[in-house]
């Protein structure tokens, strides 16, 4: 439903979205001056554009009120934010671009990449972080000018320590979900508990109104299609979550019945 959606608005409506969607995650509310101040445009493009969201009943618009969502809305609002993360997120952690100019190239890049390329490139992330081949050392390899001057000795030696990792990592068996871990490199049914919070003062200030602080046992219970967001519980009560800020919440993985008798 949302792609239809999304294929109709201009770029510049894809941005207002955006930028309503942020100010909600960040304030609660969307007054139509922070919407400005976000977009560095006037009033009076404002006025205009969120007029034409709620002709397409995307938001809910009156003059001198909040902005709010429609169900709709909402939706195709967290897709366009949730292509700006995994975009920004596979040129920061898979070609190793700085963080900040990773966000405005994904910015300029999320309006022209279509959904299948989108969908293409998630995939292929979720596989080199997951399989044993990949993974960060293999990136680290890469970084280091392995793609360059790899030869079959340099490649023999990988290979043999891949092999040893992996057998050692499967020896270790249970010891290795007791393991300290991020927040988003958890899978769906585990939980652990908060050790602490290596966020910004942006992001600490959202997970700790979700009652995310030291010693909290947090659960994951899914994600959304494209990964993003995750569904989790913080001492049983439901929240979402993005991977981006989920990334610098670390938690010891609990084994199952620890999480259950505590």
């Amino acid at each position: 439903m949302t792609a239809g959606v999304i294929t109709e608005l201009t770029e510049s409506l894809e941005d207002y979205l955006e930028a309503i969607y942020l100010i909600i995650q960040e304030k609660q509310v969307a007054r139509p001056k922070d919407i400005a101040s976000q977009m560095k445009v006037t009033n009076a493009s404002v006025t205009g554009a969120l007029r034409t969201l709620a002709e397409r009943e995307l938001i809910h618009y009156a003059p001198y009120d909040y902005v709010t969502f429609t169900p709709k809305g909402h939706e195709v609002a967290e897709e366009i934010y949730s292509r700006h993360v995994q975009l920004k997120t596979f040129l920061r952690d898979f070609l190793g671009v700085e963080d900040k100019r990773a966000g405005e190239v994904a910015c300029r890049m999320e309006h022209a990449i279509s959904r299948d390329i989108l969908d293409k490139l998630v995939r292929f992330a979720t596989f080199v972080q997951n399989c044993p081949r990949g993974g960060h050392l293999w990136l680290s390899n890469f970084e280091q000018g392995c793609d360059q001057d790899a030869d079959y000795v340099r490649c023999q030696q990988c290979v043999e320590t891949l092999v040893t990792r992996v057998n050692v990592q499967g020896e270790q068996g249970t010891a290795e979900k007791s393991s300290e871990r991020t927040l988003d490199t958890f899978l769906t049914g585990e939980r652990g508990r908060v050790l602490r919070l290596e966020v910004d003062e942006k992001v600490l200030s959202r997970v700790t109104e979700m009652g995310i602080t030291s010693g909290t046992l947090v659960e994951v219970e899914g994600a959304a299609p494209w990964g993003d967001p995750m569904d989790i519980r913080v001492n049983g009560n439901p929240f979402s979550l993005w991977k981006d800020e989920a990334r610098g919440i670390v938690l010891q993985v609990l084994p199952q019945q620890e999480s259950e008798n505590r």
